[in-house]
């Protein structure tokens, strides 16, 4: 459509400049010279050859023409697109001597580009107007339906449609339009800003009432807050009181060290030691180490039944110390370093001031800083022993237990106030009191 008008514009163009009569120049036109023959005549006294003029006028080289006296590059000009003087509409452009819309399916028309398929003024073809109460569909005019209205040149139902709701230009912002009124389609929605449409009975962001939230892991019915089936809010949000150990079947319901919670019942799958609340094997627990009620030293951890010394540290004549740090067993039992010289650090008795470097001076050891957030007979500090049940985590004695339901992490006999850790060896692991384990 847009090729037929732009070359309907040329031919009137070509007519208009040969039978004008002006005494003026004229140029070969957009393609060159006129004529088959390749020379154009007007009536003037100028004579056009191939793409400039001679004579008395001036000429202007193709696919340029004189437009109100002056040379004019048609093939891109929208006030001179394909001849002088047509203007191409808002919106458009000249594209090789016809105007062109930026948008597929768009056509070039005086009021602007449009698309003649849906434009009750343009139906069809440019300046095709509909009737009154006639809308465009396909490029024909068709009647509104009944109940219809106009608006913006257009039928639309004005009860159900959201950007003209009840009125013409009314528009529903993010909910529906129902009977002329912009509202939610269900009784028991409302609409809540920046949200829509949402059911207040089940949203947990919008729970009985618009920004009403509910509580992590808490879910909304019929308007309320709450917990899910088999959780319970123990404080600080809904708890599973179905395998949570620290609250089996109810809040603050322990079960026993070691045990599990399971269909909200508390269970140990070994021995049960009722005097320390211990769930247990025997082997590797240092309050009941063999059997119920053997507690090891402070020192001591359980291994297999027996308690032997702590990881890192050796037994010398009965007694477990740091061979790293123990100035009277410095490297090997027996090594004594000179109290008044010598301090042991890193095994080896050094003349030096453990305080110079930057180290704990503990009993003639050195320690650094990040020594002593592990150590459990200096934990945070020399001299500060953690039980035999206790770890040194981050400078601080923590309570630990091994369970026999757990061989790797994460444990549901841990509870929810104990974290799982792995020990090193593979399928060990403890529960250990608080968020962190040793470093």
């Amino acid at each position: 459509m847009k090729l037929a008008i732009g070359f309907s514009v040329l031919a009137a163009a070509a007519v208009s400049l040969l039978v004008s009569g002006c005494p003026a120049p004229v140029d070969g036109g957009l393609f060159g010279s006129g004529g088959a023959s390749g020379v154009a005549t007007s009536t003037g006294s100028s004579t056009a050859t191939g793409s400039t003029t001679t004579g008395s006028g001036t000429g202007c080289t193709a696919p340029s023409l004189v437009c109100a006296g002056a040379c004019t590059l048609v093939v891109n000009d929208p006030q001179n697109c394909g001849s002088c003087g047509h203007v191409c509409g808002p919106g458009t452009t000249c594209l090789a001597g016809l105007c062109d819309c930026p948008v597929a399916d768009q056509s070039s028309c005086p009021s602007g580009c449009t698309d003649v398929q849906t434009d009750p003024q343009n139906c069809g073809v440019c300046g095709m107007a509909c009737p009154a109460n006639h809308g465009c569909t396909a490029g024909q005019c068709t009647p509104c339906a009944a109940g219809a209205s106009m608006c913006g040149g257009n039928c639309t139902d004005l009860g159900t449609d959201a950007n003209n709701c009840g009125t013409c230009g009314t528009k529903c912002a993010g909910i529906p339009c129902t009977n002329g009124q912009c509202a939610c389609g269900s009784a028991t929605q409302t609409d809540c800003q920046g949200v829509g449409c949402t059911d207040v009975q089940t949203d947990p962001n919008n729970c009985g009432t618009c920004g009403t939230r509910c509580a992590a892991g808490e879910t909304c019915t019929g308007g309320n807050c709450g917990c899910p089936a088999g959780s319970l809010d123990c404080g600080g949000g809904c708890t599973s009181v179905t395998d949570d150990a620290d609250n089996c079947g109810s809040c603050g319901n322990t079960c026993d060290e070691g045990a599990v919670c399971k269909n909200s019942q508390c269970g140990c799958s070994a021995t049960t030691c009722d005097q320390t609340n211990l769930c247990t094997t025997l082997q590797d627990t240092p309050a009941s180490c063999g059997d119920c009620g053997t507690q090891c030293d402070s020192d001591q951890r359980c291994v297999a039944g027996n308690c032997t010394c702590r990881v890192n540290l050796s037994t010398c004549g009965g007694n477990c110390v740091d061979l790293q740090h123990d100035a009277n067993n410095c490297g090997a039992c027996n090594v004594v370093c000179d109290q008044n010289t010598e301090r042991c650090q890193a095994g080896a008795c050094k003349a030096v001031l453990c305080n110079n470097i930057g180290d704990a001076n503990c009993n003639g050891g050195c320690f650094t800083p990040a020594q002593l957030q592990n150590d459990p007979l200096n934990c945070g500090g020399c001299g500060n022993q953690c039980d035999s049940d206790q770890l040194c985590v981050a400078g601080t004695c923590q309570q630990y237990f091994p369970s026999p339901a757990c061989n790797a992490c994460p444990c549901a006999a841990c509870g929810s106030t104990s974290k799982c850790c792995p020990t090193g060896t593979v399928g060990a692991v403890i529960c250990v009191v608080g968020g962190a384990c040793p470093g």
